[in-house]
């Protein structure tokens, strides 16, 4: 089940797995990689970024809500059609 749409789209973030879970099993995938010598770029992004999320969201939130991180760093809330904090929603301008 592909939760991006039914959750981050409709800004419902019920919590299933944790954030903090996830930021934990990454980062040691990304330490493993780092230890191997194993070329893995996104993979320390990625693990980057969940810290991040992590660290501004805390230890109770749900992963999917990461999205939430990507957004202010984009400065757009995904799926709302405009540069987040205007009120736009695909609108024409």
């Amino acid at each position: 089940m592909n939760l991006f749409p039914e959750r981050v789209l409709n800004r419902a973030f019920p919590r299933t797995f944790r954030l903090a879970l996830l930021s934990k099993d990454v980062g040691i995938a990304a330490e493993i990689a780092r230890e191997g010598r194993v070329a893995s770029p996104l993979l320390q992004l990625t693990a980057e970024l969940f810290r991040m999320a992590h660290g501004e969201l805390g230890d109770e939130a749900d992963h999917v809500e990461a999205a939430r991180v990507v957004e202010r760093i984009g400065g757009a809330e995904i799926g709302g059609g405009g540069p987040k904090g205007n009120g736009a929603h695909g609108g024409a301008a």
